[in-house]
């Protein structure tokens, strides 16, 4: 063929030959601007025609783009067969096309194309209906689905005989409001990178910028030639040094670079998979934290990059998603796959870009080699394989050392290219006699084998400029950024990732990219891979039957259609009288999990929360279509009498004020997801989507348990849980909504969640209540729940005689209900308190704490009133101890304040009897009568075949009556035993005489509710809401006690995510292979694959702290104890604690919600009894909430003595508490003591700007340890500081100080610490610097960071002499002369704050006795009131261990209830015998371990370590003839950083 003269022909290099030789589209997504819409048209045809000339001036300065490719064979005998030549020419054109959906002809049809001599119209496509509006494609983050289309390629193709094919064919594919550019690239010119450029040049050319300098030099060669025995080897020699090539069998020229597909079966081919591809979206930041701890897992190989790990990621869970799919298909061909590539080894393969920035720095001989400038494909495969799939199926059920071998595989394939690989390559590509002979030995069809590439960086921060498209708030010029970018295809292919391109430009605009490329990914697990598609992200190709048979995995959701239901028939059921009188209001329980390890550290908590959401969101339809009771709704009947319409069925006349359920087959178990409204974990769980599950924030929850941990570690107290944002007070009103049967809602927190499940009391008591928490935990533990053994009625039809009595005298023999005022409908059954005196109903101030007592102390007080001839129970016990104690509380605090409402309760109730009220479960008191007589056998008979379908209500109220208060201020005031004991008795006749006449009491009550429901006059209208509880809270004299402590606390549940082995070195699939087979779908149970777990707590959820009461809380069986959460005003909770704990034994005064803890001893009065310690799960002893106990409870009522604190000491825990890390290289393991195992340090500083590189510190998270940089000094240019913890923030202010350079999540600091005594010599441990230098260290380092929201420490000075607003001119401090020189050097600052160099907090240390360091606190409070109060260094230097322990005891109560200390941290994290401090100040002993001052101060007990050190001492120092080396000492395999050693001198004594 000859060519025409007009015409040139370009060689291509090898590398471009060997390329695929098919088209790549990619679409560019832009919307169009609200004028643009007026005229979609008008627009449409303008933006085309504006393309058209763009492209044309493109192609006049760039030839090539506009040219042709061809094939050799069609051209002159000079040129290769097989090869592909460029053709330019300055007639041609790049094409360009305008499009539409057929369903838009009216909107586009008239859009034209000038194309040369012809006018050609626009063309109709099939798209996607669904997208045809730009805004709900957007909407839907650009998904896959709409871009798999043919309509969107073409049929173009390089072959003999055929004409050239143009290299980029350009389309334009108009929408309902938008557009996208479809570019058709060849990629026998273009691979990703030459792509991105001719973005660049298209994009100028619409800016009317100048096109960058790219080269059009089509050709390069690699030297090979250079190393001799490449240049000898024939073709045949070298292939097999390449393997990601292979030849085509029988020689066929189907390449290059094609996978090769075997034949599977002689006479039957497999049918083609119905494939699937969706986006997911994952964290960089988390990948990049994993990649850097699988590093260190295996030090001796090649750490595994980010990318390398979410290779290895991928390929191990999607092998376990096809091998169960292909296992466990019934179609011959599928099962054929599976037989035929069981023996192959996993396959892994991914591009190289071998012209890389990385790769031409590394390899100067390369960069010399391009610098001839080139434009083209640089792209190599690398290959890792396996030996078997072991590796993976480890990966895919947590193993992360597996992780990190299969990740550093990668990354080492990755590594291996070198020149020395490239030019093997080239070689083989110079002497294949046709380059389409070669293709990929890849099989998409094999399971282990799996392939990635990316796309990140190409394209999305290109900046265009188009007519009718809006400009990107914030860039430069007001260009435009593109809204998405996405990779068409015909069809979807088999197996494999692609990273897609997302903007990271700007700071918004950079987080968005993170989102995109590699955040919140949903994938992994292969419960999860249902997940939507969303935004941007890793796009995953993968069998629809494999996604099918993943979701059955999960859900294990049965085949038949029991879950769904056309019906939508409201049904209205009757409750029963005991339903009815129930309080009106939800009863809420808060049962309280972890996540376990690999959920929080291994991968992203969105994959594994949104499993748990799916989770239990199936069993909540479940449980929903068998009992629709359970997700229906409640409504009062004056609701119902309204005209009814719809489908309600109404088949009687209801009673106005009684309450009814409504149930309807379609409805379900509403399910929430909530958080606590905190930037951190928002960050965390706002992207979660899961169908059909609300979300919400929830304001209010306290910051410092927003981690689970912390929460854990103060014992789960009251506060968290006392909001109404975590109930519902939606009330039953005439004209109100019906409100929801049961609620469930789960708050995740920071490594953590809590089930919160809401049952109305209209439906639930306590026993009900935990029915259907039993019901739940077993729906998530076994598919084959026994429903038959579960009562279903609410209506409970007693066969009692009825009493014909009037209903004043049915009250009158029921003492514990009362009327409210004129009839009022304030109940049922809520406490009776009507006004006293105007203005003070709200008076009071509720608070809630919990106590622990055992049950070996409570036993040896029941012997101790036995003596007294009192037989009682543990709960009546701590009834009758309670309502002493708290009586007296309330009375002693009332005294305090003769002005105080609760000094005018305490008057106003003085004549009033003592009253004690407690609920019980009838039922199961008429199971447990044991009387002999006749009449009794009958009655419990019958009553046991009356409730024996009934769930619901079931509880009455026995009272108890005092005839004065005298005997509760006996007992509680002077320990009188023998008054105790008649309380006791009391309270137990109270419940003997109900049960000895049940009958009789239960037929009163029932005939008393009828009553009230049952007009017998005609004129009053019936209302049980008229009466209430005969208790008013507000009395002193009264109390009320319930117990929960069977309700939950040892329910066992089972969740996702993680999969359950026999052992963790089985290698076995994820899944049991024949879990869904139909044979094992009947016997197969959640059982086999998720852990057993039990609530680490379950809590009460209440709107607001109650004043009166006490209820025992569940508690596991094992832990032998009773957990009682007590609410009083706040005044007598004080009084109350001073009772029950000597003042100077609580670790600190506790606030209104938190839960005191003291340590075990002896003690005579019950009010002072101490803590008992139990283990943990790990075995080390723990303090939780306050344990009342002492040698003998009997024991302690008998004085009031007060102990002297001289001989013990408290193990306690605090958030407030932090450390001074001081390393010493002589012993590294020390370093592990302070991270290892179960403490409450939150915090550390270590004088320097960066974490300790010691024992891993460097890689410990904020929500394991926080990490506060310091500013130890510096001179007056030094910026080391400011750009180490930028670093660490990952921000860059280099050019705008809130522009941040990484998405990477660094380290989320939050408070940094400023110059350390900077008005001290450096021979006392100072920094010595001058104000001046100070404040210029200061603008430079620390404002910035205060403009990034970095909250700042004043400078720790040690004399202050003037506070901040008085300062004193004759007689400046350091700090007046620094903040002068502030204002100095900033007098053209406008900010007032940051002119005065402003701060945050006040550091202060205090080396001195116990006055000393309230006077220092008390100081620094009265100079900067209202600013956080930091003790960073405390303690008392040389003192003896007495007066060391004495001091501790007095300063860590003090600190922890010191409102304005926010922080504090001892001087003592060392050993004993280089302490210069004195030895008892160390936590260590001589030996390195802890000392009894380092024990209290992580939480534990006494130790007995001695500081000082024995006889037969011997030094273990780390030394070069003695290395302590390797992972016993904590070192590993990290080098130690220098470290500065700041040792603190007791001259600070002089202040």
């Amino acid at each position: 063929m000859t060519s025409p003269d007009h015409m040139n022909i370009h060689h291509l290099s090898a590398w471009d030959n060997v390329a695929p030789r098919t088209y790549t589209g990619r679409v560019i997504c832009f919307p169009f601007d609200d004028h643009a819409r007026k005229n979609q048209s008008e627009s449409a045809q303008t933006l085309f025609d504006c393309l058209r000339s763009n492209l044309d001036v493109l192609g006049k300065e760039r030839p090539d783009f506009a040219g042709k490719l061809q094939l050799g064979a069609n051209l002159t005998p000079n040129h290769k067969d097989g090869n592909v030549y460029l053709l330019t020419s300055s007639s041609f054109r790049i094409n360009l096309r305008p499009k539409y959906p057929k369903e838009l002809e009216s909107m586009y049809g008239q859009v034209t194309a000038q194309d040369g001599a012809d006018n050609v119209k626009a063309k109709g496509i099939k798209f996607d209906k669904k997208f045809i509006s730009y805004d709900t494609l957007k909407r839907s983050g650009f998904p896959v689905k709409p871009f798999i289309n043919e309509d969107l390629t073409t049929d173009l193709m390089l072959g003999a005989g055929k004409p050239p094919v143009p290299v980029v064919e350009v389309e334009v594919v108009f929408l309902n409001g938008g557009f996208f550019f479809n570019l058709l690239i060849h990629h026998s010119y273009f691979d990703g990178k030459a792509y991105h450029k001719f973005l660049e040049c298209f994009a100028a050319c619409t800016r009317g910028d100048k096109l960058p300098n790219y080269s059009t030099n089509s050709m390069i060669k690699l030297p090979y030639a250079q190393e001799q025995s490449l240049a000898e080897k024939k073709f045949e020699d070298i292939l097999p040094l390449c393997p990601e090539f292979q030849t085509w069998p029988n020689h066929d020229l189907k390449g290059p670079t094609q996978p090769i597909m075997s034949e599977i079966l002689n006479s039957e081919r497999p049918k083609s998979f119905q494939n699937d591809s969706k986006i997911f979206l994952f964290n960089f930041s988390k990948l990049k934290t994993l990649s850097v701890e699988l590093a260190q897992l295996l030090p001796s190989t090649s750490p595994p990059s980010a990318y390398a790990t979410l290779c290895a990621l991928l390929w191990a869970h999607t092998l376990v998603a096809r091998e169960v799919f292909l296992n466990n298909s019934s179609d011959p061909s599928e099962r054929a796959i599976h037989t035929h590539f069981a023996s192959h080894p996993p396959f892994f393969s991914t591009p190289v870009d071998w012209s890389s920035t990385r790769l031409l720095q590394k390899y100067p001989s390369l960069s010399s080699i391009t610098a001839q400038a080139y434009f083209g494909n640089t792209i190599t495969w690398a290959i890792t394989t396996l030996p078997d799939t072991s590796l993976l199926y480890d990966i895919a059920s947590g193993n992360k050392t597996s992780l990190a071998r299969a990740a550093s595989a990668i990354s080492l394939s990755i590594s291996r290219v070198d020149p020395s690989f490239l030019y093997t390559r080239e070689a083989l590509l110079d002497k294949v006699p046709d380059m389409r002979l070669l293709g990929l030995p890849w099989d998409s069809r094999m399971p282990a084998e799996w392939g990635m590439n990316s796309w990140a960086d190409f394209g999305a921060d290109i900046e265009w400029s188009l007519p009718g498209v809006a400009r990107t708030p914030g860039v430069e010029k007001g260009w435009t950024l593109a809204d998405a970018q996405r990779r068409v295809q015909k069809e979807v292919g088999g197996s494999g990732g692609l990273i897609l391109p997302a903007k990271r430009a700007r700071p918004e605009i950079w987080e968005y990219w993170e989102l995109s490329w590699k955040r919140r990914y949903r994938t992994l697990m292969p419960w999860n891979v249902e997940g939507k598609s969303i935004r941007m992200g890793m796009k995953g190709a993968m069998s629809e039957g494999v996604r099918g048979q993943l979701k059955k995995c999960v859900l294990q959701t049965p085949k038949s259609s029991a879950m769904t239901s056309n019906e939508s028939i409201i049904t209205t059921s009757s409750l029963s009288l005991w339903n009815n009188i129930a309080p009106r209001v939800y009863t809420s329980r808060a049962l309280c999990f972890p996540f376990s390890a690999p959920a929080r550290n291994l991968l992203d908590p969105l994959s594994y929360t949104s499993t748990l959401l799916w989770f239990l969101r199936i069993h909540l339809l479940r449980i929903a279509k068998v009992r629709p009771a359970f997700a229906g709704k409640l409504q009062l009947g004056i609701n119902l009498s309204l005209e009814e319409k719809g489908d309600l069925k109404r088949d009687r006349v209801y009673n106005d004020w009684h309450v009814y359920l409504r149930t309807c087959s379609n409805w379900e178990i509403p399910l929430g997801v909530e958080w606590p409204d905190d930037e951190d974990v928002r960050g965390m769980y706002a992207g979660l989507e899961v169908e059909g599950v609300h979300k919400r924030e929830v304001k209010g929850w306290p910051k410092e348990f927003l981690s689970y941990d912390e929460l854990k570690r103060a014992g789960f107290p009251v506060k968290p849980f006392i909001n109404p944002l975590l109930t519902d007070l939606s009330t039953l009103k005439e004209g109100g909504e019906a409100v929801p049967v049961v609620q469930v809602r789960v708050l995740f927190l920071k490594g953590g969640f809590i089930l919160n499940v809401l049952g109305h009391h209209t439906m639930f008591d306590g026993g009900a209540f935990t029915q259907l928490l039993n019901i739940l935990a077993e729906h998530t533990t076994s598919l084959s729940f026994e429903w038959e053994k579960v009562p279903d009625s609410h209506d409970l039809r007693l066969t009692l005689p009825r009493i014909e009595k009037p209903y004043e005298e049915l009250m009158a023999k029921c003492p514990e209900y009362k009327e409210w005022e004129d009839h009022a409908p304030n109940g049922p059954t809520h406490p009776v308190c009507p006004s006293l005196r105007d203005g003070d109903g709200d008076s009071l101030i509720g608070s809630s704490k919990i106590f622990v007592f055992t049950f070996a102390k409570i036993a040896q007080l029941q012997k101790e009133l036995a003596t007294h001839g009192v037989e009682a129970s543990i709960y009546e016990c701590l009834s009758g101890l309670l309502w002493a104690l708290t009586y007296f509380s309330r009375v002693t605090a009332s005294s305090t304040d003769p002005s105080s409402f609760e000094h005018f309760l305490h008057d106003h109730f003085a004549e009033e009897q003592p009253v004690f009220s407690t609920p019980t479960d009838w039922i199961a008191r008429v199971a447990g009568l044991t009387s002999a007589d006749p009449k009794v056998v009958a009655f419990k008979e019958q009553m046991a075949k009356d409730t024996k379908e009934y769930l619901g209500n079931k509880i009455t109220w026995i009272s108890t009556r005092l005839p004065s208060a005298s005997l509760l201020i006996d007992a509680a005031k002077d320990g009188d035993v023998a008054a105790l004991a008649k309380i006791v008795a009391a309270i137990s006749k109270s419940s003997t005489d109900m049960a000895e006449n049940m009958e009789e009491y239960l037929t009163t009550r029932t005939s008393l509710f009828q009553a009230l429901s049952i007009s017998s006059d005609g004129q009053d209208t019936p209302d049980m809401r008229r009466i209430g509880l005969a208790f008013d809270p507000r009395q002193p004299s009264e109390w009320q006690m319930n117990s929960w402590k069977n309700f939950g606390a040892d329910t066992e549940w089972r969740f996702p995510p993680l999969p359950c082995f026999s052992s963790p070195s089985v290698m076995t699939s994820m899944v049991p292979t024949n879990a869904f087979s139909s044979s094992a779908s009947a016997s197969y149970s959640h059982r086999d694959y998720f852990n057993v777990t039990k609530p680490d707590a379950v809590r009460r959820v209440q709107a607001r702290y109650g004043i009166s009461g006490g209820l025992w809380l569940p508690a596991r069986k094992e832990q032998k104890e009773v957990l009682v959460q007590v609410s009083l005003p706040r005044g007598a909770m004080g009084v109350f604690e001073r009772l029950v704990l000597d003042g100077k034994w609580v670790e600190r005064s506790q606030l209104a919600h938190a839960d005191p803890r003291i340590i075990s001893g002896d003690t005579t009065a019950l009010w002072r009894s101490l803590a008992s310690i139990t283990p943990d799960d790990n075995g080390r002893e723990t303090d939780k909430d306050l344990f009342l106990t002492s040698h003998s409870l009997a024991a302690m009522l008998s004085t009031v003595l007060f102990i002297s604190l001289s001989a013990l000491a408290t193990a306690t825990t605090s958030p407030k508490r932090g450390l001074i890390f001081t390393p010493n290289s002589d012993w590294p393991k020390d370093d592990l003591v302070w991270i290892t195992g179960p403490n409450n340090l939150t915090w550390y500083h270590n004088y320097q700007s960066l974490p300790s590189s010691e024992s891993n510190y460097a890689t410990l998270s904020p929500n394991q340890i926080e990490f506060v940089p310091t500013m130890w000094g510096g001179n007056e240019n030094d910026t080391d500081f400011l750009g180490n913890v930028t670093a660490l923030m990952g921000v860059d202010l280099s050019k705008d100080e809130d522009r941040t350079k990484s998405a990477g999540g660094k380290r989320n600091i939050t408070h940094v610490m400023t110059f350390n005594k900077p008005d001290q010599p450096f021979d006392v441990g100072g920094s010595e610097m001058e104000p001046r230098v100070a404040a210029k260290a200061w603008i430079k380092n620390i404002i910035p960071l205060r403009r990034l929201g970095v909250k700042v420490g004043l400078p720790l000075v040690n004399e202050l002499h003037t506070s901040q607003n008085k300062r004193d001119e004759g007689n400046k401090s350091w700090l007046d002369m620094f903040f002068a020189n502030c204002s100095g050097l900033l007098d053209k600052v406008e900010d007032a704050e940051e002119k005065a160099c402003g701060f945050d907090f006040v550091p202060v240390y205090s080396f001195g006795d116990f006055e000393m360091l309230k006077d220092r606190v008390g100081m620094f409070e009265n100079a900067f009131p209202g600013l956080d109060i930091w003790i960073t260094e405390f303690g008392i230097p040389s003192e003896t261990l007495e007066n060391t322990q004495k001091f501790y005891n007095q300063s860590i109560p003090y600190l922890d209830s010191k409102e304005s200390v926010k922080r504090y941290a001892w001087f003592g994290a060392f050993r004993s015998i280089v302490s210069n401090v004195g030895p008892n100040q160390a936590f260590l002993d001589p030996y390195g371990e802890l000392t009894d001052i380092g024990s209290w101060y992580f939480g534990g007990n006494a130790t007995g370590r001695e500081a000082l050190p024995s006889e037969d001492y011997k030094d273990d120092k780390c030394t070069k003839e003695k290395p302590c080396g390797g992972e016993e000492n904590g070192e590993g395999t990290l080098r130690p950083g220098r470290l500065i050693v700041l040792w603190v001198v007791v001259s600070f004594l002089l202040v």
